[in-house]
């Protein structure tokens, strides 16, 4: 074995050694932190199921339980299952607003810009646009958060107008459905009269 490659598995050595203490020593919050870095790393290779179950763990350690459901609602999104993603970042709303110490400007900005594109995809475009408007007042800079703003006030005019589309065509069917009625209700009394005229005449005189 040459020099470097001895050196280098020495290095290799010492990193796993000092991983190794840091990760069984007393310190939860580094615990914590190594969790949520290998849950990242296995949720950017797409093992989604390993990626759940090491957030999961990192969730018993108070320092990083917010960045682990935040994680956690980042892997539910890309599954498609909003409702859960939804309910993994208001956890992570509630930890840090529970502890003002803990919070983070820039997972307070995702966790508002997210809960903004969950709520785009239900067709919600008001709360999407309050959610959108939320993190921008994090950081005003955020050139998506502002397009997704705009998008989602266009999408609202949208739905507004075609609502109220909706309600001019309802009013014009009921509009022709009384119209219907009343020709329907007509039909109906003329036949009745020409049946009481058809039997007044085919009905005998009585002689008395």
């Amino acid at each position: 074995m040459s020099y470097h490659q001895s050196a280098k598995s020495s290095f290799f050595l010492i990193v796993l050694f000092m991983l190794t203490l840091f990760f069984f020593s007393g310190c939860n919050k580094i615990k914590g932190q190594l969790l949520v870095m290998e849950a990242n790393m296995q949720e950017s290779r797409q093992r989604h199921i390993e990626a759940i179950s090491t957030y999961s763990e990192a969730l018993r350690y108070p320092e990083s339980a917010a960045y682990a459901e935040y994680g956690l609602g980042l892997v539910y999104l890309f599954l498609g299952e909003d409702n859960a993603a939804f309910t993994r970042f208001g956890n992570a709303a509630e930890i840090m607003d529970s502890d003002p110490a803990s919070i983070d400007a820039e997972l307070s900005y995702r966790l508002h810009y997210n809960r903004g594109i969950l709520h785009f995809h239900a067709g919600s475009f008001d709360e999407a646009a309050s959610e959108f408007r939320k993190s921008l007042e994090i950081d005003p800079g955020r050139i998506e958060a502002k397009r997704n703003l705009e998008l989602s006030l266009l999408s609202m005019e949208q739905q507004n107008s075609a609502a109220l589309s909706s309600s001019v065509e309802i009013e014009n069917d009921k509009g022709k459905d009384n119209t219907l009625f009343e020709y329907l209700r007509k039909k109906e009394i003329d036949r009745w009269n020409n049946q009481e005229s058809t039997e007044d005449q085919d009905a005998p005189w009585l002689d008395y």
